[in-house]
């Protein structure tokens, strides 16, 4: 570079600081830059089209495999699908609480919805005759315990607990 582009260059430095000292000051939007584009060498066409013939020819091969290894995970997702089905659960006892949650405001504001949590975990092994470590509470009840965030939980909760022949217990909103 010679000395004039450097001039000029530190020169475009200096107004854009000042442009944007400005802007700060007026506090106006600030435009979004542009990435800068390298230009690219230009090669002759016939190789650029004989590489592109070969991308396309990649391209074709790897679909034609595509298929065959598709139809072989769809197998093994049918196969899952039949093993859950068989797998379902087989409810012994259902039973529909409403669960008081009041305790929980007796914590501090931020430790609440956390404690709802615990409160009906407790409740449901304490009614349903389970360890607390068997209760699963479903993600729409925890959902409604954190939907006005975790400082202000409900104070009650309908819930439906169900057993299975494993002894797990789920608790899932009533509707």
């Amino acid at each position: 570079m010679s000395e004039d582009e450097v001039f000029q260059k530190h020169k475009e430095d200096a107004a854009k600081a000042m442009a944007k000292a400005s802007r700060f000051e007026q506090r106006l939007p600030v435009p979004v830059a542009k990435p800068i584009e390298k230009e690219k060498p230009v090669e002759p066409e016939a190789p650029q089209a004989a590489a592109k013939a070969e991308q396309a020819k990649d391209l074709s091969a790897k679909a034609e495999a595509k298929p065959a290894e598709k139809t072989e995970a769809e197998k093994k997702e049918e196969a899952k699908a039949k093993e859950l089905a068989e797998k379902k659960r087989e409810i012994v006892e259902e039973r529909i609480y409403t669960v008081p949650l009041v305790k929980a405001y007796k914590k501090p504001e931020n430790k609440r919805a956390g404690y709802a949590v615990r409160l009906l975990r407790q409740f449901v092994s304490r009614h349903m005759k389970a360890n607390e470590s068997a209760v699963f509470i479903a993600p729409q009840a925890n959902e409604s315990i954190n939907a006005r965030g975790s400082r202000r939980p409900p104070k009650l909760l309908k819930i439906k607990a169900s057993r299975d022949k494993e002894g797990k217990v789920l608790a899932e909103l009533a509707a």
